[in-house]
């Protein structure tokens, strides 16, 4: 079976629902330490591929001609609720390379930040494509193509230069030829990489260890770990799970989520990666999921107050108390 029962939703003592999922700790040589489900079943690595497609930002110059901040890098790496502070990061990065806001090319959605999407629905105010939680990511690419001289209008498509780098950058960190990388069109319109749960675990081992890379790529990453650990707000956004776990351990890990339940972790440290893919595309499994594996497979960590997090109790609209999320056993 690719896919190994992981996380159970209790209604009244009950279980309700069942979610189905792999995950794969990894090592930066790609060896697979400890899984459940396959290791090698394939899907799109969404957001979770963030990261890399910013260290293609740095690697190419773009980060050091456009001086772009740890704050800017952190939004690159966003899947952000257009919170002001996303806002004002992104424009930041536009104004840094000559651009206006219709150059991004990836579409308008209401914010992911529930008040924020509040805020814009009782002023009336339309959505933009900056409103996207991809906006930040678009914006460091047309500052990467501002600064190659690349066409920006076309920035999207697979034979783009700048896709064509970032999908050099993606074959170094998971070690997987690019041959071999498969490419599907993600919400946001860019590339996505359809690659093994093993190749994202070994791909965030290399990002959260530098040191494993090949020495050119070293300092690309080393800026993208300490930006993201240094921002976690403007990764995710005010109360979402991406943005508490490095908050709370960012000292010992960095780490990438994107839909269709996908998760990516490094541990800093250590030379150690964890990818999760649940199978339903579901992410609420995700955060009790996480937690009970870096547990289980980093003892020591100081995990308590994400744990009350995590695992507090499920409630209805009145505010009851109706059920729980458990994390079976033999799933970690």
């Amino acid at each position: 079976m690719n896919y190994f029962p992981l996380v159970e939703v209790l209604r009244n003592q009950r279980v309700e629902s069942v979610h189905y999922g792999a995950w794969a700790l990894c090592d930066t040589e790609g060896r697979v330490i400890t899984a459940r489900g396959n290791s090698q079943v394939r899907f799109y690595w969404r957001s979770s591929a963030k990261p890399f497609q910013c260290v293609t930002v740095v690697h190419l110059g773009a980060a050091a001609q456009f001086t772009l901040t740890d704050e800017e890098l952190a939004v690159i790496c966003a899947s952000h609720g257009a919170e002001e502070v996303h806002l004002s990061a992104v424009r930041g990065i536009l104004k840094k390379c000559g651009l206006a806001e219709n150059a991004l090319r990836c579409g308008p959605h209401l914010p992911l930040h529930g008040p924020s999407q509040e805020r814009l629905l009782r002023r009336g105010e339309s959505t933009l494509p900056i409103h996207n939680n991809c906006s930040g990511k678009h914006a460091g690419m047309l500052a990467a193509c501002r600064q190659q001289n690349w066409p920006v209008e076309s920035y999207l498509e697979p034979e783009h230069p700048l896709q064509r780098a970032n999908l050099q950058t993606v074959s170094v960190f998971s070690g997987c030829r690019e041959k071999e990388i498969g490419l599907g069109t993600d919400g946001c319109g860019v590339p996505s990489f359809y690659l093994s749960l093993q190749a994202l675990a070994t791909a965030y081992a290399r990002l959260a260890n530098p040191e494993s890379l090949p020495k050119d790529w070293r300092a690309s990453a080393q800026r993208i770990v300490q930006a993201m650990i240094s921002h976690p707000r403007l990764v995710a956004y005010e109360g979402h799970f991406n943005t508490e776990l490095m908050q709370h351990l960012g000292k010992y890990l960095v780490a990438k989520g994107g839909a269709e339940g996908v998760f990516g972790l490094g541990l800093r440290g250590r030379g150690l990666g964890l990818a999760v893919k649940v199978s339903d595309g579901s992410s609420r499994a995700i955060p009790p999921l996480v937690v009970a594996l870096l547990e289980k497979n980093v003892p020591g960590l100081p995990v308590t107050e994400l744990r009350r997090r995590v695992y507090a109790p499920l409630t209805n609209t009145r505010g009851q108390p109706v059920g729980t999320m458990r994390v079976l056993e033999q799933a970690v």
